[in-house]
């Protein structure tokens, strides 16, 4: 042991702070000791604590074997939300007068190149990236097909989303009837107007609150406790609500949903409040359950509450409600309307726990999620219910959308059985578009304006539009990804060979980038001229970028126009704003993919640009309370204010590809190239040697940790 190396102070001491969190305790070399009450006064804090402003209180080391390194988190993705604290490591200097608290309005702070990887030169290459842990291709290929999920990784590497999350049992002892008297519940329950179009089912507050007030068993009703909670905490965030109440109830209601909430967990009451109070957890408070700054991100991908509330549904015999309601459809009888709702429910339980899934999971694995229901009856029984005049009219928008997600699926099934044959994807895209116009054409001809109110009806046409537009990108989408995996070498060699099997090759599919320029950039693209993966490519394929954009500018005029009774268009659903990072991450790649394979940015970046500026600043409006700021709003965890910093940092990488592309620094258009038999060197060449390989699709390079971002 004599010729040992010295071991530094850190191993002698570390900090209170650091030991808590399992981190590295940088210490000065005059660390000392500390005396008998534990005080060391005379060192200087650790790193950490110095830029953190903590105080800093040594300990003894207890020296043993190493650590067990720690289990990758779900999807084998593994991280260390602690690093990237120290100052001076790859020439990043650490500010210890920064307040870390402060976020950006910009929300360039977060990443300056957010989408995918920092383009740099070769002499320009971080350290860091060669020794960083690649994830999988299985780990990268989940987080391209499943928006939740990538989400949910990207907001757990922002320091500052949920970071002023913290949350306490209720120990006051108050109640909700403590907080909100009865005509101030009649008030609050006129705001749920846009509540009640997704969720039909939603009773009425002041019915709730006397059932609870006369609760005759004696017991206490957890399940409608919460959600009467959950309810009134959603109608005080309405912008047009004209509600007022005192200045902590907000904060009260919080902490008793939060007591609520971990009390239904424990007890899971078979009841249908229980059900519907979960679901708008998910929905509009997906980080009820959250504890702190990781969980709250974790919580995002939602894959607690729908296992949950379709163990409940089961219990309480919903998944009974289709057959019962086929029974009376088929006698011509009059239809119990307790039996409807149960049944649109149990629909919105099965999509949500399948659509919270990555779709790129196996056919047998999703039609699992159904329960042994075929998707086609579940598609024809809800036209039937479109189709029938004893259905009413305040449950239309419900029986519209859940029509939508099931076309939705069927089509999602049909491609992934029939992904090598190009004439099935092209019969199965023409198909869903067929039936998605005319679906769009009944809203026209209905005559719900007559009966539910004009506000109503245009409310409920041009969301129904967004969502059916919406799905027809995502199924051409599908068929698009499908038909680039049929079409590359190895899939066609599996054909070859009789190999019929439906599942995508991971390693093949995150060179999907490359199988696009290679089929549609010189001097390859000949060879495939004639090729009927290029055809169908061309067909379905020219329009993808416009129906994008429309996608956005739907939503868009949705959010800013539309008006139910004084009461304007709400946050959306989680479900939504994951739809609308879908999109944007789609433009994004689709300029990437111009940048990497011809050296330039789509004819209209700047409306693309515009497009996803205006989503991010109607989602921060949305989202944002009265008399908070969007950094508040973010600190706390809301998901719109979070997303919209995703969609700032999406305009940042566009202004810079802009910016290189106005300095010469990228390739000329695919109709300039130099031919590539010339003695003159190709832009091509010159292009690749400037931009990193995969640029399209490499998911591990964008979710890498880089010392320039603020992410941990």
């Amino acid at each position: 042991m004599s010729n040992a190396r010295q071991r530094g102070s850190y191993a002698k001491f570390i900090c209170l702070n650091c030991r808590k969190r399992k981190i590295k305790c940088i210490l000065p070399e005059n660390a000392q000791a500390p005396d008998g009450e534990g005080n060391n006064s005379g060192t200087s804090p650790c790193q950490r604590c110095a830029i953190k402003g903590l105080e800093c209180i040594l300990d003894h080391t207890i020296l043993g074997r190493p650590s067990k390194r720690h289990k990758p988190l779900d999807g084998g993705l593994s991280m260390s939300v602690h690093t990237n604290c120290t100052s001076g490591q790859h020439g990043t200097e650490v500010n210890p007068d920064r307040d870390l608290d402060s976020v950006s309005d910009e929300g360039l702070d977060v990443v300056d190149e957010y989408l995918m990887v920092k383009p740099k030169a070769k002499d320009d290459v971080s350290p860091r990236s060669e020794d960083h842990r690649r994830l999988a291709p299985a780990d990268k290929f989940r987080a391209m097909t499943s928006v939740p999920y990538l989400l949910s990784m990207l907001l757990l590497r922002d320091r500052n989303f949920a970071r002023a999350v913290q949350r306490s049992r209720d120990k006051s002892g108050k109640t909700v009837f403590g907080l909100l008297d009865r005509p101030l519940v009649e008030q609050l329950g006129q705001s749920l107007i846009w509540h009640r179009l997704h969720y039909p089912d939603i009773p009425r507050l002041s019915g709730l609150h006397e059932r609870l007030l006369t609760n005759e068993s004696g017991s206490e009703d957890i399940s409608g406790a919460l959600l009467l909670t959950l309810l009134c905490a959603l109608a005080l965030d309405v912008a047009g609500s004209q509600v007022s109440v005192k200045e902590n109830t907000r904060a009260d209601l919080e902490a008793l949903i939060f007591t609520y909430a971990q009390q239904l967990l424990f007890t899971l009451p078979p009841d249908r409040y229980c059900i519907l109070a979960l679901e708008l957890i998910l929905e509009y408070r997906p980080l009820v359950f959250a504890t702190d700054r990781i969980t709250a991100a974790q919580s995002v991908r939602g894959r607690l509450t729908p296992p949950l509330a379709r163990e409940v549904a089961s219990n309480v015999g919903l998944a009974s409600a289709p057959a019962r309601l086929r029974r009376q459809l088929g006698d011509n009888g009059e239809i119990v309307e307790q039996t409807l709702h149960e049944c649109l429910q149990w629909y919105r339980l099965c999509f949500t726990d399948i659509f919270s899934v990555a779709s790129s999971e196996s056919r047998e694995h999703i039609m699992q999620r159904l329960s042994g229901e075929n998707v086609n009856e579940i598609v024809s029984l809800l036209q039937d219910l479109l189709g029938n005049s004893r259905v009413p009219h305040d449950l239309h928008f419900a029986v519209h959308s859940l029509l939508c997600q099931a076309r939705q699926l069927q089509s999602l099934l049909a491609i992934k059985a029939n992904w090598r044959n190009l004439s099935a994807l092209e019969r199965i895209l023409e198909g869903h578009k067929e039936a998605c116009e005319a679906q769009k054409a009944s809203l026209g001809s209905s005559q719900l304006a007559s009966e539910i109110g004009h506000d109503y009806a245009v409310a409920i046409s041009q969301l129904i539009d967004a969502q059916l537009h919406g799905s027809h990108c995502f199924v051409s989408g599908v068929g698009l990804f499908f038909c680039i995996m049929a079409g590359n070498t190895k899939a066609q060699a599996a054909t070859a060979h009789g190999d019929t099997e439906d599942v995508v090759d991971a390693e093949q599919a995150m060179q999907v980038s490359d199988n696009i320029i290679e089929r549609f950039a010189e001097p390859t693209r000949d060879q495939y001229a004639g090729d009927p993966y290029t055809a169908f490519l061309v067909k379905h394929g020219k329009s993808r970028t416009d129906d994008l954009e429309l996608a956005l500018a739907k939503f868009l005029a949705a959010a800013d126009g539309l008006e139910i009774q004084g009461i304007p268009y709400l946050p959306p659903t989680r479900r939504v704003v994951c739809g609308i990072l879908a999109i944007c991450k789609d433009i994004m790649e689709g300029n990437a993919a111009r940048m990497k394979g011809w050296g330039g940015l789509h004819d209209k970046v700047h409306m693309q640009m515009l497009l996803i500026r205006s989503c991010a600043e109607t989602l921060e409006r949305l989202g944002v309370v009265k008399g908070e700021t969007s950094n508040q709003a973010v600190m706390r965890g809301c998901l719109w204010a979070s997303t919209a910093r995703v969609l700032r940092s999406f305009c940042g990488m566009l202004a810079k590809w802009q910016k290189w592309c106005a300095l010469g620094k990228a390739a000329p258009s695919p109709d300039m190239l130099v031919d590539s038999t010339s003695a003159v060197p190709a832009e091509a060449d010159r292009l690749d040697d400037f931009f990193p390989e995969d640029f399209f699709f490499d998911w591990d390079l964008w979710l890498q940790q880089n010392d320039e971002w603020t992410f941990v």
